[in-house]
C-alpha cells in the first residue's frame, strides 16, 4: 500500500483506539522539508509504540483533521488530536517544520508550552543542494510522495533553487537556536544515515525515547520510496557549478517572483533578514 496524497495519513484508518488524559511521553521530528522526514514518521508510527509522528500543525492538513474530529477551536483540536493519535503505550508524536512552529510560538504560545516535548528528533540532510533542489521540484509538481502524481513537469531556474537553498537555511538554524535551550532532549539524525538504514535509526530513537522495542505491534501502515531521479543529480551538478561561479550575484527577488507568480513571491516574509545577508 502506497500513499496517494499526504493527506490519507489524517484518515480515521490511521487512528489508534481512544487515549484518555495526556499523553506520557510526548516528542517532536524538528525538521525541514524534503529532509526524509515522512519516511522516518512512517517507520516510527509503524511500531506502534511512538504514536503517529506527522504534520498535525501544517495548516492544510490541520483544517481537514479538525474538521473530521469535530473541534471548533484549537484547544479542542490538540485534546482530540492527542486522544486519536496517542499509541496504546501513552506515546505522542508530532513532525514540525520550524515555519509551523514560529506559526505556534506567536498565535499560540500557551499551547505550545503545553505540548513541550521531552525529545526532539532532528532530522537533517548533509546534502543541502540535494535538499533544494528536491525542495524545488516539489514545489513545482506539488508532488509531495513518490507515488503522487505530478501536476506538471518541473523547470530548472537556478534563483528558484537558491531561494529555496536559503529557505532551508533559515529553518535549520531557527531550530539549532531553539536546542540551545533544549540541552540533553535532542537526537540528530542524518537523512544519509537514514535511507542507509532505516530499522537501526527507529533503534536508536526508541532507546533515546526510552520506549521498550520489545513490545512493538508492527502496524501496516502505508509506504513511501525516494523520489530522487537521475534528474535531481543532473540538477545538482549544475546549481553547484553555477553557484561556483555566480553565488549571489544577480540574484532578483522580483524575477523570482515573475518565474512563479503569486507562490514563490509570497516567500519573501519567510527571509525577515534576507535584504541584509
Amino acid at each position: 500500500m502506497s500513499i496517494g496524497h499526504l493527506k490519507d495519513l489524517y484518515t480515521q484508518s490511521f487512528d489508534y483506539k481512544l487515549w484518555a488524559g495526556k499523553p506520557e511521553k510526548t516528542y517532536f521530528i524538528a525538521t525541514t522539508p524534503r529532509s526524509g522526514s515522512t519516511l522516518l514518521g512512517l517507520k516510527l508510527w509503524q511500531t506502534g509504540m511512538l504514536g503517529g509522528p506527522t504534520e498535525y500543525f501544517n495548516l492544510p492538513y490541520r483544517s481537514a483533521l479538525a474538521h473530521r474530529l469535530g473541534a471548533t477551536n484549537l484547544v479542542e483540536y490538540y485534546q482530540r488530536l492527542i486522544a486519536h493519535r496517542t499509541s496504546p503505550n501513552g506515546v505522542f508524536g508530532c513532525k514540525l517544520f520550524w515555519s509551523h512552529y514560529t506559526a505556534l510560538q506567536e498565535a499560540h504560545p500557551d499551547l505550545l508550552s503545553t505540548l513541550a516535548p521531552e525529545v526532539y528528533v532532528f532530522l537533517t540532510r548533509d546534502n543541502k543542494t540535494a535538499q533544494a533542489v528536491s525542495l524545488s521540484r516539489s514545489m513545482q509538481t506539488q508532488s509531495w510522495v513518490s507515488s503522487a502524481e505530478k501536476r506538471k513537469e518541473p523547470k530548472y531556474i537556478f534563483r528558484h533553487i537558491l531561494k529555496c537553498l536559503e529557505y532551508l537555511r533559515w529553518q535549520e538554524n531557527g531550530w539549532a537556536e531553539h536546542f540551545k535551550r533544549e540541552q540533553g532532549k535532542v537526537i540528530t539524525v542524518s537523512y544519509e544515515t537514514l535511507i542507509k538504514d532505516c530499522n537501526e535509526v527507529t533503534d536508536t530513537i526508541m532507546r533515546f525515547i526510552d520506549v521498550d522495542g520489545s513490545a512493538c505491534s508492527s502496524l501496516i501502515l502505508p509506504t513511501i520510496h525516494a523520489q530522487a531521479s537521475s534528474e535531481n543529480k543532473i540538477w545538482e551538478e549544475r546549481f553547484n557549478d553555477e553557484y561556483t561561479r555566480l553565488g549571489f550575484d544577480g540574484f532578483d527577488l522580483d524575477a523570482l517572483a515573475n518565474d512563479f507568480p503569486g507562490y514563490v513571491g509570497d516567500w519573501s516574509s519567510a527571509f525577515p533578514n534576507y535584504n541584509n545577508n
